[in-house]
């Protein structure tokens, strides 16, 4: 589902404007068979972004993008982007039964009271999942998706001195789900959560024969583990991104170790002692996010088969096993280009097998007029 799509080619690129990395990729798909056409990144995370105001961030982004446009042959400049976080918001709401061009007119109406933000200062998209009864009233459940026009704005004008055409603008959410289930299409039938731990931002989606049910964005994400590191060791950014790089979660040990920060002579048990507390509040919101879902069934036992896990952070060492672990459940690292055809790339040194591709390769298989 797409929140804004404009008129255009058909084709697109996926860009994918992080808080830490800009990526753009051009992808086709044929029968489930994914052929990587180009691919540019930049690291925008080492020029100091942090530190700058929003007006210097702009310049940041617009300038990498143009560099990273200018310098690879694209073969169209039709973008598709997403959002997430604070100013964006999914909501999975119950509206009286009516065509489609009925909803449109009165989406505004209906949707008030569900969108926590002043409704004429947003845009909003929504599609009907199915029809339902509910107190004797014929309803349907529809998926509302509402962001601040702001927020908007602010990347098409990114995109647009970027020397791009804005032609979709996209939940990551749902650019994850779009890549996952032309990877997965056999196992569509199948309850799956889908947690994409990125720099700043970690989205979590239940995924429901083939229908996202729950999506939420959380802040406890990459960067939470790198300040944990920081903090504790007193180290500078990049040397913290270092360690967790290095050591991730190899220092296993039990939950008690926790009090013997500092004491042990072990720099993986101190790493490990340093960042478990951040995957503990994850795995915690995983959880109230399972909980949260299996209060909404009423006639439907829950049953999620296993955790896809995906972004940068997925191969943290010891971070898939410890969520399997805590949660009981299976725990399975997504690389949505795996397996795709490389041959057209050349000169990159960029594993194309990262899980941090998610986003992008599910924006890049995007289709302009796409809304679902």
């Amino acid at each position: 589902m797409a929140l804004l799509s404009f008129a255009g080619k058909k084709e697109v690129l996926g860009v994918d404007i992080g808080s830490s990395m800009i990526k753009v990729l051009e992808l086709k798909e044929s029968d489930g068979q994914l052929t990587v056409l180009k691919y540019a990144q930049k690291d925008i995370g080492s020029l100091g972004i942090d530190e700058k105001s929003p007006e210097e961030q702009k310049a940041v982004y617009v300038k990498s993008l143009k560099d990273m446009i200018s310098s690879n042959d694209f073969s169209t400049k039709n973008a598709a982007i997403s959002i997430a976080g604070s100013s964006v918001i999914v909501r999975f709401v119950k509206f009286p039964k009516m065509d489609e061009a009925d909803l449109e007119k009165t989406l505004q109406f209906e949707a008030e009271p569900h969108i926590p933000f002043d409704i004429q200062e947003v845009d909003m998209d929504t599609q009907i999942i199915g029809d339902v009864e509910e107190e004797g009233q014929a309803k349907m459940e529809t998926v509302l998706v509402a962001s601040k026009k702001d927020t908007i704005r602010e990347k098409i004008e990114i995109i647009e001195k970027a020397g791009l055409t804005p032609s979709i603008i996209d939940v990551d959410a749902f650019a994850l789900e779009n890549i996952y289930e032309i990877k997965n299409a056999d196992t569509l039938a199948k309850m799956v959560m889908l947690v994409n731990i990125g720099a700043s931002t970690t989205t979590i989606s239940i995924v429901d024969n083939g229908i996202s049910k729950v999506v939420r964005d959380l802040y406890t994400a990459g960067n939470s583990l790198t300040r944990a590191i920081q903090n504790n060791m007193q180290v500078s950014t990049e040397k913290a991104e270092e360690i967790k790089k290095e050591y991730g979660l190899s220092g296993g040990g039990e939950e008690e170790s926790l009090d013997s920060i500092g004491e042990s002579d072990d720099i993986a048990s101190q790493i490990y002692n340093h960042i478990y507390p951040v995957v503990r509040e994850l795995n915690s919101e995983i959880q109230r996010s399972i909980d949260y879902f299996s209060g909404q069934l009423t006639n439907k036992e829950i049953n999620i088969g296993k955790i896809i896990l995906t972004g940068g952070s997925a191969l943290l060492k010891g971070l898939p096993e410890l969520i399997g672990n805590e949660l009981r459940m299976p725990v399975e690292v997504f690389k949505p280009l795996e397996g795709a055809d490389i041959s057209a790339l050349k000169g990159t040194d960029t594993d194309m097998s990262s899980p941090a591709l998610a986003v992008v390769a599910g924006l890049a298989l995007r289709k302009v007029g796409d809304h679902k």
